[in-house]
């Protein structure tokens, strides 16, 4: 026996899942309108759980504000790039690119490093890409955010499941 709390986050977001092939049996087409850069309105719930209380409660909601504070920098008004993406270097054409290849071995994202010569627009671009090392879909989005979740929790509390709303109508679950 345990107990579950929940909380709800909100923002915005960008994408491209460039991989997807649509079955034509099962679709009015075989080309996916996923495939364009585009954007949502997001929403996570992050469930949390203990097997016992601690002052009357799984945790504080405030223990959730490293995770709150990180969907801000890192993914709210941000494109997801995957960095196997064929698009990717025709967008940003001055990213390094390998160098943050690299430095996702460790970190699950990174924002890529145009270097000083980049015009003030090129700068704004590169400053709102996140590049991954998945295609971002909203199954693997959830996952990504379940382990960034577990990572920011006080002993003896858990994340058992995260869901990711790309839409009010749809949206991924993960659980382990």
């Amino acid at each position: 026996m345990g107990h579950i709390i929940y909380k709800e986050f909100y923002g915005c977001f960008g994408h491209r899942v460039w991989n997807q092939n649509l079955e034509e049996a099962f679709a009015d087409t075989t080309s996916c309108t996923c495939r364009h850069l585009h954007g949502h309105n997001y929403k996570v719930v992050v469930y949390l759980e203990s097997d016992k209380l601690v002052n009357g409660m799984v945790t504080d909601f405030k223990h959730l504000k490293a995770f709150s504070n990180w969907l801000d920098r890192v993914m709210d008004h941000k494109t997801l790039m995957d960095i196997s993406d064929p698009m990717l270097p025709a967008l940003l054409p001055h990213a390094k690119v390998e160098d943050s290849i690299l430095e996702l071995k460790d970190a699950p994202y990174s924002i890529p490093d145009g270097g000083a010569h980049l015009t003030e627009i090129e700068m704004e671009l590169y400053g709102g890409i996140v590049l991954i090392n998945f295609v971002p879909t909203a199954e693997n989005i959830s996952k990504w955010l379940f382990g960034v979740v577990n990572k920011h929790l006080p002993k003896g509390v858990r994340c058992s499941k995260v869901e990711f709303w790309e839409t009010s109508k749809a949206g991924a679950i993960y659980f382990e």
